[in-house]
């Protein structure tokens, strides 16, 4: 686990946390290679079930291209795909806007498959209405 994050009690500081790892277990069991090319099918999930914003840009470490969802209200990036670059980071990773690992970037977001008209591809609403059946969310 990196201590690079912001350090939450993430129970109290997301109240969806169990759904967060619902969520993670799910796609972990229906994508044969998550957490590796899954972040749009993840961010995508997290629109659909969390309202959470769909954000694109760079994994900075490696600046690779990356996205991730973003709480508008906690202000808060939830990626539950971080982990595909190193082990070291958690399954679940909350970060302050501002941070060491992501730096969004507008035209990535519009360009990058995240958009509206691309969000709900029939991959996707498979996914969300097999996720609903599993977890009874």
């Amino acid at each position: 686990m990196s201590n690079m994050h912001l350090p939450l009690s993430l129970e109290n500081e997301v109240p969806y946390y169990s759904t967060l790892l619902d969520i993670r277990k799910f796609l972990e069991q229906n994508i044969g290679v998550f957490p590796i090319h899954s972040c749009q099918h993840s961010t995508r999930m997290l629109k659909q079930i969390l309202d959470l914003k769909q954000v694109a840009g760079y994994y900075l470490p490696l600046n690779k291209w990356h996205a991730w969802s973003y709480d508008l209200n906690l202000k808060l990036y939830i990626d539950l795909t971080m982990d595909q670059f190193s082990e070291e980071h958690d399954k679940i990773m909350i970060l302050p806007k501002e941070n060491l690992f992501l730096k969004s970037d507008l035209a990535a977001t519009s360009n990058n498959l995240m958009t509206p008209e691309n969000q709900f591809n029939p991959n996707i609403n498979y996914l969300v209405k097999k996720f609903h059946k599993y977890s009874k969310y």
